[in-house]
């Protein structure tokens, strides 16, 4: 039976997740809780850990996520891109109180004035788990969809996009939820928003059609919904395609979302997809990390 050789932890704005992870990388038990990083004041942090953790063998534990931010347990100041496994090995930081708590840093992007100007916590952790040696396009869908080129296995260039905010935002707290009535699908109209951005159709103005379809009855409620998410998903697709190029991809994330972006990545060319397990990706970076420590 293999042997669990630490615990491996991704924590995030919104949810806390724990995995029993054997030396390879492999997941061997895991579990969840809503405990995320934005609903914990600092001194709540260690009991959250060790009610997810509680019953599992005393091992060494290795967190990334956002619990390493500013306003996180403790902040794991970032390093800069381009970054491996043995930088952010080199970065990591003790959680105060517990010698048995590591956290991963973040990854930050200067130009060549020394400006920062792009970051990620935790998606640098899947980009390390998934791409040792290897040069890869890895796109993380979520609230803060992120684009990751990695060469060797570091961390080169990448772009944030608020992608899932915008849509949570203009869907529940603009004029257009009145249109916006229920769930999107990769629909004619999904794909058609898709089409405008690649396109080169302004979003603004793309986005306030949707108020006026809902008006004249062109649009269905579910059909307005596809055509939010299809505007914003294809505004990120057609940035990503001028910075990045089409390449083969790998998707990381959730299913369901990432079918909605493989959808989009295909309206603009992208042919070569693979989807790649956010759990096993996590892991797997978090043990190399560790085989990169002291």
């Amino acid at each position: 039976m293999d042997t669990a050789a630490f615990i491996g932890i991704d924590w995030g704005t919104t949810n806390l997740r724990g995995w029993l992870v054997d030396s390879a990388g492999t997941p061997l038990d895991s579990r969840s809780s809503g405990d995320g990083m934005g609903g914990l004041a600092a001194t709540r942090f260690p009991d959250a850990l060790d009610r997810l953790t509680s019953g599992w063998p005393d091992l060494p534990i290795l967190a990334c996520g956002m619990v390493g931010a500013r306003q996180g347990w403790i902040e794991a100041p970032y390093v800069p891109s381009p970054a491996s496994a043995a930088t952010l090995a080199e970065g990591l930081v003790s959680a105060p109180g517990r010698t048995d708590v590591l956290i991963v840093p973040g990854v930050a992007m200067h130009d060549g004035a020394g400006r920062l100007v792009d970051v990620m916590r935790g998606e640098e952790t899947q980009a390390v788990g998934v791409a040792a040696g290897d040069d890869k396009l890895l796109i993380c869908p979520g609230t803060h969809s992120k684009w990751i080129e990695t060469r060797q296995g570091q961390v080169r260039g990448f772009q944030t996009f608020m992608t899932g905010e915008l849509n949570a935002l203009l869907g529940r707290q603009s004029v257009l939820r009145h249109s916006v009535a229920a769930e999107a699908s990769q629909s004619p109209a999904f794909t058609a928003a898709v089409q405008e951005m690649l396109d080169g159709a302004s979003l603004g103005g793309a986005l306030f059609s949707i108020r006026v379809g809902g008006l004249d009855g062109r649009l269905s409620p579910q059909d307005a919904a596809s055509r939010l998410s299809g505007l914003i998903i294809g505004s990120e697709v057609a940035d990503g395609v001028a910075r990045f190029g089409i390449r083969p991809v790998s998707l990381i994330g959730d299913q369901a979302l990432s079918a909605f972006y493989a959808s989009a990545l295909a309206t603009a060319g992208y042919t070569e997809l693979e989807f790649l397990d956010a759990a096993l990706a996590v892991c797997r970076g978090l043990a190399r990390i560790r085989r990169s420590g002291p």
